[in-house]
């Protein structure tokens, strides 16, 4: 009978992840991070060794096939990509869940299907749980 609430237990939060991968919004992968740079123009406040240099600029960075890959973000988006950034996190979060808790499930009806088995071939009857 624990067997039976512990698989219904797991179906639920299963059903449950699925719920709120549906409700992710826009994803999008990487980092976003905020940059200065120096022009190299000799006259420039930014040769200034105590000074950051031009910026910030927001750059949004990512691994694509091996290679990172940056791209300039304007300071109107950067809001955006940071919600996108998290929505892709979040999912990351969720499926690695939803994987934990799937393979829970599978290994509960396979134990649920074992002992199901060993009581048919020691010839005990079975007895569905209400």
């Amino acid at each position: 009978m624990a067997a039976q609430s512990d698989t219904s237990a797991l179906q639920e939060r299963r059903e449950e992840l699925l719920a709120r991968l549906s409700a992710l919004g826009d994803l999008r992968p990487g980092s976003l991070v905020q940059s200065y740079r120096r022009c190299g123009k000799a006259n420039c406040f930014c040769t200034d060794k105590q000074h950051r240099g031009h910026g910030p600029y927001s750059l949004l960075t990512r691994k694509v096939a091996g290679k990172t890959r940056t791209r300039s973000i304007p300071a109107s988006q950067v809001a955006a990509t940071q919600a996108q950034v998290s929505e892709c996190q979040r999912l990351r979060r969720l499926v690695a869940e939803l994987i934990e808790v799937s393979d829970e499930l599978c290994q509960s009806r396979l134990t649920k299907g074992t002992s199901a088995a060993r009581r048919l071939m020691s010839g005990q009857p079975h007895t569905p749980h209400a």
